[in-house]
């Protein structure tokens, strides 16, 4: 199976480390932007495509997501792509269309897949390797 920037591989714990990066920089992407469209919010007094001062909260989980798919967890990556899926259905039942267009969610979703996808694949990776064994000193 040829692999590419759209399905990237996961072989080698190195791969499998730099495909759950993409989840890691679009955890990054969304604490960013939900935090600045927050604070325009909250400035403005008005919320922005049902955005307001409690998306805040949504920053800082992102934010925890970022720190976590870096940590390469499993958890991390599967709570950015569930959470993050829910609030694009969430935003497209409230407003009726995807906020920040279909297919920059499509692409911040397959980035969390990817983490996902990574993170799977590190562990049972690095649970397959053999252990490294430090030299024992002469006596």
């Amino acid at each position: 199976m040829a692999h590419s920037t759209w399905w990237p591989a996961t072989d080698t714990l190195e791969h499998a480390q730099s495909t759950s990066r993409y989840g890691m920089w679009a955890a990054g992407f969304v604490a960013v932007v939900t935090a600045i469209v927050a604070t325009i919010a909250l400035v403005s007094g008005s919320p922005i495509a049902g955005i307001d001062a409690w998306s805040y909260l949504d920053a800082v989980l992102f934010a925890a997501i970022t720190f976590g798919i870096y940590k390469v967890s499993r958890f991390a990556a599967v709570a950015g792509l569930v959470l993050y899926v829910l609030e694009s259905f969430y935003m497209m039942a409230q407003s009726g269309r995807p906020g920040g267009g279909i297919v920059v969610r499509i692409i911040i979703t397959l980035a969390f897949i990817h983490a996902v996808r990574g993170t799977f694949a590190y562990r049972r990776l690095s649970a397959s390797a053999p252990p490294t064994v430090s030299p024992t000193p002469p006596a």
